[in-house]
């Protein structure tokens, strides 16, 4: 028996997450992590999340945001008509800048179960629900 590995371009790969647009406001702030603890090093600044899923955001600053961080993010949503602030955690992916010299940094977020994940993974499957009509 033969087996043959495809390697694709990593452009072609499907997400494994849809992702939804949106224009939410973000605190976020940037640390290091160390035994499974955030230290902030900076203090937090405001972030444009502007596309977001289930495991990560896509967000927009004024301030660099170096790939491999560790980060905090600290976001409002509204679920079932309740204001809350959730406190997520993640790393940071990807890092570049666009033509306004604003930093877009893509994040994925700690999937360990957390009130605070359930929350943002109910919202966001809301949003989807909103979306498709089901």
């Amino acid at each position: 028996m033969s087996v043959q590995l495809q390697v694709r371009n990593r452009w072609e790969e499907k997400r494994n997450y849809f992702r939804i647009a949106c224009n939410l406001t973000a605190e976020l702030a940037v640390g290091s992590k160390v035994f499974g603890f955030l230290f902030t090093r900076s203090a937090r600044f405001q972030v444009q999340i502007k596309d977001r899923s289930t495991a990560g955001m896509r967000v927009v600053s004024e301030q660099h945001v170096p790939c491999g961080a560790a980060v905090e993010v600290r976001v409002k949503i509204n679920t079932e008509g309740i204001s809350q602030v959730l406190k997520l955690h993640g790393r940071v992916v990807s890092s570049t800048t666009n033509d306004s010299n604003q930093c877009v940094a893509g994040i994925q977020l700690r999937t360990r179960p957390t009130r605070e994940m359930d929350l943002w993974i109910h919202d966001v499957a809301e949003s989807i629900r909103r979306m498709t009509g089901h």
